[in-house]
């Protein structure tokens, strides 16, 4: 490079602030392996167990049936990078989960129900035929992969990263804006915070306070029909550009009708943490101004004692606009609820979380004491006086340990 040469850098400090930390091909195939490889083990245990239960089945119906089953069981599996960056774990993911159902002894020699465009083999092999990869790669892409990033380039990167990777000559790109979305994946509200007014002290509160807020029947229809859509998403096949635009159509659909007004709320009630300070009476009164203003919904427990102006004050607050809160409930419901709108409990949430460990000490880098609090407030470890940056190092060295070489470098 010449003096008076033009040429493109980054600013200093950039990766740091935006948490863009490149991770090294091995460490990332040794996680995704270590992490989807006892899955996948699973997954074909369970298929063995309920085939060998059946009976009256000749052999050709036996493994299309395990077939069959073994491809429900790993398109079902939801794989998580809750700070995916460009997509590098989401990419090996697929890769890993595709390579899997490739070269299954069953799904190459069988012809699997309802996808008549996989090739059948003559006989199973270990390694993957292309156009079986890439179909798979497609599948489980559309079906598995989720992510979450607090940069909206990153977010359209990853996009960018899995479509690079699942291009075919004669589809379109498959669409992925539900499963991909932006976020501060570690700030944001849960339906059992918003039963309460939000308490920024540590002290409890008032018993006067706890009485629910939330008409469960209202938010359980919203929900139920949010997954019913999404549901639909994911079933659709992406044959062409008008599957997509439907498929987009739909997806913004299920944001205006049935979630926005509940993020609007869970938006609210986190903001009281940064600056958006708020009485048990102010929320409960904005929360039934959202109630009406968004018709065809129940109404919240009481009228709003706020004007339009008042309660638009607290709605419009940068507190609320300014911050890119992440409510997992309301971005993923099909992860969370049935298709009755009804928590999933137990089974709910992601069967993988990967991605790029924690390095850094929370309280000091994140700049924000109001983050600090909000944790606090939420997780009763921290608030115990816990600290994160030695919980971190603890297990990093626990995984030096284990791993041998394949860590010895961090």
């Amino acid at each position: 490079r010449q003096p008076g040469d033009l040429y493109l850098t980054t600013d200093k400090g950039e990766r740091k602030a935006t948490g863009s930390y490149y991770t090294p091909d091995y460490i990332v195939e040794y996680i995704v392996e270590n992490t989807l490889g006892p899955l996948v083990a699973q997954a074909r245990e369970r298929v063995k167990k309920r085939v060998s239960g059946l009976k009256g089945l000749d052999e050709a119906a036996r493994q299309q049936k395990s077939a069959d089953l073994f491809v429900q069981e790993i398109l079902r599996l939801n794989v998580l990078d809750p700070a995916m960056g460009s997509g590098h774990f989401l990419v090996e993911a697929a890769h890993y989960l595709a390579r899997a159902l490739a070269t299954d002894a069953y799904t190459q020699v069988t012809q699997v129900t309802g996808t008549s465009k996989v090739p059948v083999t003559s006989a199973a092999t270990s390694t993957a035929n292309e156009a079986d990869l890439l179909y798979w790669k497609r599948r489980v892409v559309e079906a598995c992969i989720y992510g979450v990033d607090k940069n909206p380039m990153a977010v359209e990167l990853a996009k960018l990263s899995l479509w690079l990777k699942t291009a075919a000559a004669d589809k379109p790109l498959s669409f992925l804006d539900h499963h991909l979305q932006h976020g501060d994946s570690l700030i944001g509200a849960w339906l059992k915070d918003l039963q309460r007014a939000p308490t920024t002290s540590s002290q409890p509160p008032a018993a006067s306070h706890q009485q629910p807020l939330l008409d469960e029947s209202a938010f359980t229809r919203d929900i139920n029909r949010a997954v019913a859509d999404v549901m639909t998403i994911e079933r659709l096949p992406t044959n062409d550009i008008e599957d997509v635009h439907a498929k987009e159509a739909t997806w913004q659909a299920v944001r205006q009708r049935y979630t926005d007004r509940w993020r609007r709320l869970a938006d609210l009630w986190v903001s009281a943490w940064f600056g958006n300070a708020m009485t048990p009476q102010e929320y409960r009164a904005l929360a039934a101004h959202l109630a009406a203003h968004f018709p065809g919904n129940s109404e919240f427990p009481g009228k709003s004692l706020l004007s339009d102006a008042q309660a638009e004050t607290f709605l419009n607050h940068p507190a609320v606009t300014d911050n890119d809160y992440f409510h997992w409930e309301l971005a993923f419901p099909e992860v969370f609820f049935d298709e009755y709108g009804r928590s999933l409990d137990d089974a709910a949430g992601f069967d993988a979380v990967i991605g790029n460990p924690p390095w850094v000490n929370v309280g000091r880098e994140s700049g924000n004491e109001n983050v600090v609090s909000f944790f606090k407030n939420i997780f009763t470890s921290i608030a115990a006086g816990c600290n994160p940056a030695s919980e971190t190092e603890n297990t990093l060295k626990r995984v030096r340990v284990v791993s041998g070489q394949h860590f010895s470098a961090l």
